[in-house]
């Protein structure tokens, strides 16, 4: 938390390890040998990959990646467009990274296999996407703050659809 810096978010990896974001930092407890791991590098929200890598968005904006299989692995780093007010990513199984982009109305998404970075505004303008989790279709869908409604976002199709809580 502000301006702490603690464990935020965690996550659990291929192997059952647990992976802890917090500010300026990512710690791995690996489960078999009780030991941990920890990187001078983080967010309190990030998204694993299906090679276990780490991606998350540093607050200068640059868009990283953590090798978690050695405590000696130094971050990558790859340039997104500057935004104002992301607030979470995750990471779905085709190694996409999903951006949260609350403050503009927006959802970006990054391919390291194309290394493609591509925006889409909400349907609802500065709907203020935020919160989600992939599903098993790799679609993202996200509670809109500022609206009151879900946010599904299909990276395949290009497709954004909304759901208001109330009829």
């Amino acid at each position: 938390g502000d301006p702490g810096g603690g464990a935020h978010e965690l996550q659990f990896d291929r192997q059952g390890n647990v992976i802890v974001g917090m500010d300026n930092g990512t710690v791995k407890y690996d489960t078999k040998t009780s030991k941990f791991m920890s990187w001078a590098a983080g967010r309190p929200m990030f998204g694993l990959d299906p090679d276990d890598n780490l991606w998350t968005l540093q607050r200068s904006g640059e868009l990283i990646k953590i090798d978690l299989s050695s405590e000696a692995s130094k971050p990558m780093t790859y340039l997104i467009p500057k935004n104002r007010g992301t607030y979470d990513t995750d990471t779905d199984s085709k190694g996409r990274t999903h951006i949260y982009i609350w403050r503009e109305g927006k959802v970006g998404i990054y391919d390291p296999k194309t290394v493609e970075y591509a925006e889409y505004k909400t349907p609802t303008p500065m709907a203020g996407p935020r919160r989600g989790q992939i599903d098993g279709q790799n679609r993202l869908w996200a509670a809109e703050f500022y609206a009151g409604q879900v946010l599904m976002f299909d990276p395949d199709k290009k497709l954004l659809k909304e759901y208001p809580l109330v009829p």
